[in-house]
């Protein structure tokens, strides 16, 4: 009986019974530390994407509400083009002005003719708060053979305002 008492005592069992049980703690929390990380940092990429995803969404809005004031512009220019044609460069501005009124986000262009009779016509289509496209039409009118000749160069150029 006294052979049992010390053995059981002196058991080695319990020692490596606590370190083993240690060891997978500390493991376990490790796994829950990583696991915990992993879903902050999948959370903030998803974030990133949500974003950049919207600015997409709103440039490409914008920049197809841009072309379709640049189609009816187009349209009114085609439909109207002997009736500007016979205004002088600087009444062709104001009559450019007054025809653009009548466009949905036409009043907001900027029509200007220049000394050499180039007639500009510029607007701006917000994309969020701090960027916009910014559209620039010029008319010119090259001489030929026949006489002149309109042509309209367009040029189109996305700018942020900060």
């Amino acid at each position: 009986m006294t052979m049992r008492k010390k053995r059981e005592s002196n058991s080695p069992g319990f020692i490596n019974m606590g370190t083993s049980l240690l060891l997978v703690v500390f493991l376990v929390l490790a796994l829950v530390v990583f696991a915990v990380l992993s879903l902050s940092s999948a959370q903030a990429d998803k974030n990133i994407v949500d974003r950049q995803v919207g600015a997409s969404e709103n440039y490409y809005r914008a920049l197809e509400d841009s072309e379709e004031l640049l189609g009816d512009i187009d349209r009114l220019l085609a439909e109207n083009e002997e009736a500007i044609k016979g205004c002088e460069s600087y009444g062709r501005a104001a009559f450019l002005t007054e025809l653009l009124e009548e466009l949905p986000g036409g009043s907001d262009a900027d029509v200007t003719a220049d000394e050499e009779g180039l007639i500009t016509i510029s607007f701006s289509v917000a994309v969020d708060e701090t960027k916009y496209i910014s559209t620039k039409i010029v008319l010119t009118q090259r001489l030929t053979e026949q006489g002149p000749e309109s042509e309209y160069l367009y040029e189109m150029k996305s700018r942020s305002c900060s």
